[in-house]
């Protein structure tokens, strides 16, 4: 917009040019032999009678009757108008006594201030608050504003007690509260002494997603707010179960009295695609609870081990109690409304 402005005054100029060029004398005009002249105009001066402003008259300074068999240019002279006698005015453009309109050079001036400020930007912000500002509504300062997800929230700080017991989200942002808080096998790398150390299992991030559908896809943005957790350390198949998920040396958690959503029941037949529902992409009987777990629900742990066979799994001998379970303080963490532990 500011461009095409610019180019408009730019147009003036050759206008300008010719007006600051033009002798007062009258207008000079070459004829050359066997060329008809194209008839000219001169601008006499405007006065400033007591009445008002008194117009341009136009001049003829030539005719079509020019000889066409002349040997050499020759140039023809039109006297300029007297101009009428006019009183003194004030004249708004230069801001002193004068009869006339400002002067050819004078206009040329400043319409080259005005380009050279363009130029170096400084006629584009005025213009831009001129133009633009009084187009934007409150509906365009609404749309730049954004709208909070309730499916991503804070985590809560050094593990402090939730005002309510958190719920997920499904496909389409409907709200769900827990299936249970049963809990389930978590397997990782994390160390039993890193777990103790930390107080629990902390939140992923500052900002955590409460997607269900994320969390089992592994698209959650920032982060999941959720861990994963199975009914068993391995399955009876041996394919299946949180010590595969650990490997061999790690370690798997028994969790109890924390919310638990049943993914692949939860999500079956709620996630469009092309038309039609899907469930989860993931099926491994998957538990999802939430990632931040303090350490007073966690009820033992175990290192995994691996068989002669190759199955995944942790002997009986191998887990560990934890000296500090405590499913009452496990229930109050998860706010009013929270089962006792294991159910």
């Amino acid at each position: 917009m500011i461009l095409a402005r610019a180019r408009r005054c730019l147009l003036c100029l050759p206008a300008l040019a010719w007006l600051a060029a033009a002798p007062a004398s009258g207008v000079e005009v070459m004829v050359r032999s066997g060329i008809q002249a194209v008839p000219m105009v001169q601008l006499a001066p405007l006065a400033a009678p007591a009445g008002g402003w008194t117009p341009a008259k136009l001049v003829s300074s030539l005719t079509l009757g020019v000889s066409l068999l002349a040997p050499h240019p020759s140039v023809q002279t039109v006297p300029a108008p007297k101009p009428v006698a006019a009183s003194p005015v004030l004249s708004p453009a230069v801001k002193t006594p004068s009869g006339k309109l400002p002067t050819a050079p004078i206009l040329v001036e400043r319409i080259g201030s005005i380009l050279r400020g363009f130029a170096h930007g400084q006629q584009a912000a005025q213009l831009n608050a001129l133009f633009d500002g009084e187009k934007r509504t409150d509906a365009d300062d609404a749309k730049k504003t954004p709208v909070p997800d309730p499916a991503l929230r804070e985590s809560q700080p050094g593990f402090q007690p939730h005002d309510s017991v958190p719920s997920a989200f499904l496909p389409g942002g409907k709200a769900i509260p827990p299936d249970s808080f049963i809990g389930g096998y978590h397997g990782t790398e994390v160390d039993p002494e890193t777990v103790q150390q930390r107080g629990g299992f902390s939140a992923r991030g500052p900002v955590e997603d409460w997607r269900l559908r994320e969390h089992a896809e592994q698209e959650s943005k920032p982060v999941s707010a959720f861990r994963g957790t199975t009914p068993f350390p391995t399955s009876p198949d041996g394919e299946a179960g949180a010590a595969l998920w650990a490997g061999e040396g790690n370690w798997v958690y028994d969790i109890t009295g924390v919310p638990t959503w049943e993914v692949d029941a939860k999500l079956e037949g709620r996630i469009e695609r092309g038309g039609s529902f899907r469930g989860s992409l993931m099926k491994e009987v998957e538990s999802a609870i939430p990632a931040q777990t303090p350490l007073e629900c966690i009820r033992r742990w175990g290192r995994v081990s691996e068989s002669s066979s190759g199955k995944l799994f942790v002997r009986a001998n191998d887990w560990v109690p934890n000296p500090r379970f405590d499913p009452a303080v496990c229930q109050k963490f998860w706010g009013a409304g929270a089962a006792p532990s294991g159910s």
